[in-house]
């Protein structure tokens, strides 16, 4: 009863459907009741009585009923209340529609100055204007529906560059039919579709991009890296880093139950939807033949260890508190234990985790065979019930140099996670790793969650000379508990076939770190330009050097500005950018180099504008292709619209959400999402530091990580050097 209480109280905070506080509702019922008795007459009766509960009973039954007219006041007051809240929202929620200040530079407009006033106004003159992580849900807009005819222009317009013109003549001659035809029918529907759901495309999203992939996860899931530098941090102990870590990461948890982390707000003031937050832990996706399903659990109690093929339950809060969790040197010492108990892995446990890698219809076939009863389904449930799994390992032959990174990085997305669960975490000495499953959110949170992780484990004291938590307490606890299994010999040959489909894949993925020391974001804004839009037209210079042509180019942007927003895709390869290039490649004077960048730069951050508010056009086709296949229509312009193959897939990781700095860490990255293709996720690390990671697959002949990632260094470079040598540096 209470895991149903607390996940429904949850998911009305993290969609906004309380009115409003529990305070103001305690003060409006008050200045009712207040009133009622203040004005009430001996009899009991008040001097006017205008209020209609009074109407629903017998005059005999109220006649010296005082109680039942301050009644009548509360509740009159609750419905005020109600209805003044409702109105505050709704005002809210319009005015969050208006997102000129993302177009203004450091100085707003007037009009963007007044929305400033009157949204602190209606929602508490403070900055940050919520400390409470569901605060400001109520108040988020809808993601609108674009205009049709805006994002056919918009897709043509990003196809041009890429087709030969008689490819292009042909897709304007579909783009024209399907605006004549289906087009605006599957609008209107949308439209509707629109009006009775939180965001018109999240689920859709979710469902039918995640969900019903048949892939191994391997594709999907991405990872987050932090190698210690030893120079800067205290030189934990494995057990002494994971102890830390996992307690901190379980504060994390509760702050996010309790609502008390601070929320994402942009200039203290616009909110961003918190809802990717309540999914964070104690989710699972489970497997199906057709399509799979995300479980999450209300409340957890445990997590699972995995150390040398072997699992462990472990509790997590104290036994006779069930509400306090175990401290820092209570986790290390039930890591301690684990490390030290010498059993074997029981026969195919070793490498049960690469079933959670194999394709999921495989897969879902393995789990409804040997897993739906006994004592395998006892433990399949602990893991998957768990909070996270944690991956114990003791030493590994890498040592901290630059080919670390990319082993560290092979570690995080190839290591032995169960692949289903929302987070994984592993430890090793001097590094940590993070394996994310993809369906539940993106990297938003997992990045707030890394950021803050790592600041408290950096920052805590307790820790003696040979790197372990200091303990001043007696520990006495029960023993972590060993996950037994049963696996008959069928079900060890198909974890044996999953193997080596894993291994398979774990050789092809070809990972490249880059850690550009020569400039880094200060020196960017220094010379004048938005640094991701420096970035990515690096990409665009280094692709087309690397390939000799342009590629569809992948970007993704947030739009949790919005109710349930997730993410839009921005194209980064424009007309502009193109003809930048060219530009480039074709030895132009200096002065045209530079006019073309500018005009590219400037074309990239009006796409990522309209991609955060709401005017991009993938997802947008992305519903319309839905609602064909639901009704049976055929759309030839759409299917093309959502086939072609991104060549280059990238994202920069999220940083200095928070106050939280550190340093020292490549982050995140994950698989190209394409077999030709490349993937490339990049960090701004402080002011003068980039980490580029890059990935490919080797049995692509067409793609080599370590010469891509060469290339846009150089790329980087030569930008740096355009620019200068039209407007140095002071």
């Amino acid at each position: 009863m209470r895991g149903i209480f607390t996940k429904l109280h949850r998911h009305n905070l993290s969609l906004g459907y309380y009115p409003g506080s529990m305070g103001s509702a305690i003060i409006c019922s008050s200045i009712f009741a207040g009133y009622s008795y203040c004005t009430a007459n001996p009899s009991g009766r008040t001097n006017n009585d205008l209020f209609w509960l009074s109407r629903l009973f017998p005059q005999s039954f109220i006649e010296n009923s005082e109680t039942l007219h301050i009644l009548d006041h509360i509740i009159t007051g609750l419905l005020v209340w109600i209805i003044l809240c409702k109105l505050r929202k709704w005002i809210l929620r319009n005015l969050f529609l208006y997102q000129g200040w993302l177009y203004e530079g450091k100085t707003p407009s007037i009009k963007t100055k007044i929305f400033f006033v009157v949204v602190r106004i209606l929602n508490g003159w403070t900055i940050p204007i919520s400390k409470m992580l569901y605060g400001c849900q109520g108040i988020l807009p809808s993601l609108p529906v674009p205009g049709l005819k805006s994002s056919v222009n918009k897709y043509l317009a990003s196809m041009k560059q890429l087709m030969d013109k008689e490819s292009y003549s042909a897709l304007q001659d579909s783009a024209k039919q399907f605006l004549a035809t289906a087009g605006p029918k599957l609008q209107l529907i949308l439209l509707l579709r629109s009006l009775f759901v939180q965001n018109y495309i999240t689920d859709w999203w979710g469902k039918y991009v995640y969900l019903r992939g048949r892939t191994s996860l391997l594709h999907s899931n991405y990872f987050v890296q932090y190698i210690r530098d030893q120079s800067v941090r205290n030189n934990h102990k494995t057990v002494a880093e994971a102890a830390l870590f996992t307690h901190f990461i379980l504060k994390y948890r509760e702050s996010i139950e309790k609502n008390s982390l601070q929320p994402l707000l942009s200039k203290g003031i616009i909110p961003s939807c918190s809802w990717q937050f309540e999914q964070m832990f104690n989710t699972c996706r489970i497997p199906g033949e057709e399509e799979d399903s995300l479980e999450h659990q209300p409340f957890s109690d445990h997590v699972v260890c995995r150390h040398r093929g072997r699992y462990f339950k472990l509790d997590v809060y104290k036994p006779k508190q069930r509400n306090v969790l175990l401290s820092p040197a209570e986790f290390q010492y039930q890591y301690r234990r684990i490390i030290a108990d010498d059993s074997e892995p029981a026969d195919g446990e070793e490498r049960l985790f690469t079933l959670t890698a194999w394709d999921r219809k495989n897969w879902a076939k393995t789990r409804n065979k040997y897993f739906k009863n006994g004592i395998n389904k006892m433990s399949l449930d602990a893991i998957e019930q768990s909070a996270m799994t944690i991956q114990l390992d003791e030493t590994f032959e890498d040592g901290i140099n630059a080919r670390s990174f990319e082993a560290a990085g092979l570690r995080c997305c190839f290591g032995p996670n169960w692949f289903d669960k929302s987070m994984n975490f592993r430890f090793c000495q001097n590094e940590v790793g993070t394996n994310v499953e993809h369906s539940w959110g993106d990297g938003t949170a997992a990045a707030y969650l890394a950021e803050t992780g790592y600041y408290n484990v950096n920052n805590y004291k307790k820790i003696d000379e040979e790197g372990y938590v200091i303990s001043n307490e007696e520990i006495s606890l029960p023993n972590p508990q060993r996950l037994a299994w049963d696996l008959p010999k069928d079900c060890i040959d198909a974890i044996a076939e999953a193997d080596k489909a894993f291994l398979s894949m774990t050789a092809d993925f070809d990972l490249k770190v880059i850690d550009f020391t020569s400039f880094g974001r200060g020196s960017i804004k220094q010379m004048n330009t938005s640094p991701d839009a420096f970035v990515q037209m690096a990409l665009q210079l280094a692709y087309f050097r690397d390939q000799g042509k342009f590629g569809l180019t992948y970007e993704s942007s947030m739009t949790q500005l919005f109710l349930k927003g997730r993410t839009e895709t921005v194209r980064s390869c424009s007309e502009e950018s193109c003809k930048w290039v060219r530009s480039m490649e074709d030895g132009q004077n200096r002065e045209e180099q530079n006019r073309n960048f500018k005009a590219a730069c400037f074309k990239h951050q009006q796409s990522i504008r309209q991609s955060m508010t709401g005017e991009g056009f993938d997802r947008h086709f992305l519903g319309l292709f839905i609602l064909a296949k639901y009704f049976k229509i055929d759309t030839p312009f759409l299917q093309e619209a959502l086939s072609s193959p991104w060549l280059l897939s990238t994202s920069q990781t999220p940083a200095i959400m928070t106050d939280r700095y550190f340093i020292g860490s490549p982050s995140g990255g994950f698989a190209p999402s394409t077999a030709e293709g490349y993937g490339v996720s990049y960090l701004f690390c402080g002011e003068d530091r980039l980490y580029f990671q890059v990935s490919s697959n080797r049995s692509c002949l067409k793609t080599d990580s370590a010469r891509f990632a060469s290339t846009i260094q150089q790329a980087l470079l030569d930008i740096q050097d355009l620019l200068l040598s039209i407007q140095p540096l002071s």
